[in-house]
Parts: structure tokens; C-alpha cells; sequence
């Protein structure tokens, strides 16, 4: 720049007006194609500050949702250890009716039981009404023993049989849920599985912008102080122009004074030259005369 401004300084005036000028122009053009590269980058900067809003706003989403899944799919997991455990206990004993009523003798039904007691009630009877014939007494007594012993037998095979179905129809039960908490662990399984690929493209596309967006702010700042070094430039030549215009304002002004020197000279020489030839002189020529007198 010192060696341009020593260059120019040798120049004629106008000439240096032209060249400054024309420098300017340059600057502002310069100036002009970088403020519209920083507007091109600020609008850029702005959609992508709208993507990564709404990237995150989804992810969040996505996070909730999973959070959800999870919660739900623990506690499955949870309930379904609690009825394994339930299961296999009640199964245990399930086993050891089962087992019980093997040593028993055949199961029997509500019909036999009944039968059973209305025999036992008749033998019973019999005991108390009939004359006690010793061989007959002994023979009711023995047949109403038995009945008893069979009675008592038959009720817990049949007591024994009513447990076993309802542990078995407990262990069905049980089994159906922990299958209705095996088909919803699946299914949870099957959207997290869905959810999985969406949050890394996700977060993958949202680091990518990140990195742009910073990529775009150390631009405008780069494009900023461009910006102003380009003005300041401006401003200096714009000063130099400044002071050159009153250069040639100031030697043109002085010009025109000289030149208007010379030609009131030339007049007060034509008015002196009239008087002494003898001729009248207007108010004004002689108001300019002694005017031009008074100011040398």
C-alpha cells in the first residue's frame, strides 16, 4: 500500500481521482460478493439451526418411546421371573399329590362316595335296630368298618383329585400368562429393534450438522473480518480521495482568484486609461475603480 500511495502521489490529480475511484469500485464490489457469501452462509447457518431443532425434537421423541419400551419390557421381565417361580412351586406340589394319589387306591367320583355313605348309614342302622344275633352283630360291625376305612379312602382320593385339578388348571393359567408376556417381550423387542437404526441415523445425521453448522459460524467469522478489513480499506482510500478532491479545489480556486486578479487589473487599467483621456466614467466603474483602489 505505501509503495501504491507513493506511486500515486507522483501522479496528476485527476488522474489519481480517476485510479482512487476506480480502487473503490473494486472494494466495494469486493465488499458487495462478501456480503452476499455471508447472507448465502447466515441463511444456510439458519436452516440448518431449523434441521438440528427438529432432528433433536425427533430423537427425544425416539428416546421417550424406548425409555417407554424399556420400563414396560423390565417389568415383564420381572412378572414373568415372579409366575416361573410361582409355576415351578406349584408344579412341585402338583407332583407330590400326584404322587400321593398313586399310593391311594382308584380315584372316586362324588356318585361313589355317596353310595358309600348311604351303605355305611344302612349297616349303621342295622347296628342299632336289629336283635343283636352275636354272629350277625360281628359280621355289620366288620362290613361297617370297612366301609368306613373305603369311605375315608375314597374322600381324600377325591379331595386329593379336586386339588390336583385346580393346581393343574393354576399351572395352565400361569403357563398362558408367562406365553401372553413371552408374545409382548417380542413384540417390544421387534420396535426397539425398529427404533435402533432410526436414532443412529439420527444422531449420526445430527453430528454431521453440528459439524457443518460450526464449519458455516468459522466462515461468517472469517467472512466478518474480511468484511471489515475491505471497509477499512474503503474508508482509507475514500480519505485519500478526500484530500486530493481538495487539492484540486483548493488549486483550482486559486486559479480562479488569479485569473479574476488579472481581469479586474485589466478593467482598472481601461477606467484609468478613459479618465485621462477626459471621459466620464459611470457610478458603478468608478465605485469598482476606487473599490479595486482601496483593496491594494
Amino acid at each position: 500500500m505505501f509503495a501504491w500511495s507513493k506511486r500515486r502521489s507522483k501522479l496528476e490529480p485527476a488522474t489519481e481521482i480517476v485510479e482512487l475511484t476506480e480502487s473503490i469500485q473494486t472494494l466495494f464490489n469486493k465488499k458487495r460478493d462478501l456480503i452476499n457469501e455471508f447472507n448465502t452462509t447466515k441463511n444456510k447457518v439458519e436452516e440448518l439451526r431449523n434441521n438440528i431443532l427438529a432432528q433433536k425434537r425427533r430423537l427425544n421423541e425416539l428416546y421417550l418411546t424406548r425409555e417407554k419400551f424399556d420400563k414396560r419390557f423390565n417389568e415383564l421381565i420381572e412378572l414373568k421371573r415372579k409366575l416361573i417361580v410361582e409355576n415351578t412351586e406349584l408344579r412341585s406340589k402338583l407332583n407330590k399329590k400326584l404322587s400321593s394319589l398313586k399310593s391311594l387306591s382308584k380315584r372316586a367320583s362324588f356318585e361313589e362316595i355317596i353310595a358309600l355313605e348311604k351303605k355305611l348309614e344302612s349297616i349303621e342302622w342295622k347296628l342299632q335296630t336289629e336283635p343283636k344275633a352275636k354272629g350277625l352283630e360281628l359280621k355289620h360291625v366288620d362290613e361297617a368298618n370297612r366301609l368306613r376305612r373305603e369311605l375315608a379312602q375314597k374322600k381324600k382320593a377325591f379331595e386329593a383329585d379336586g386339588e390336583i385339578r385346580n393346581l393343574k388348571k393354576t399351572v395352565e393359567e400361569k403357563s398362558e400368562q408367562i406365553d401372553n408376556i413371552n408374545d409382548e417381550l417380542d413384540e417390544i423387542r421387534k420396535k426397539l429393534d425398529e427404533i435402533k437404526p432410526e436414532i443412529k441415523q439420527l444422531k449420526d445425521a445430527l453430528n454431521n450438522a453440528l459439524k457443518e453448522e460450526h464449519i458455516h459460524f468459522d466462515k461468517i467469522t472469517s467472512l466478518q473480518n474480511e468484511i471489515e478489513k475491505v471497509q477499512s480499506e474503503i474508508n482509507k482510500l475514500l480519505s485519500q480521495k478526500k484530500v486530493v478532491v481538495n487539492k484540486i479545489k483548493e488549486k483550482e480556486n486559486h486559479y480562479y482568484q488569479k485569473g479574476l486578479e488579472r481581469r479586474k487589473a485589466a478593467v482598472k487599467e481601461e477606467l484609468k486609461k478613459k479618465m485621462e483621456r477626459g471621459e466620464s466614467l459611470s457610478f458603478q466603474e468608478l465605485q469598482l475603480l476606487f473599490e479595486e483602489d482601496g483593496d491594494e
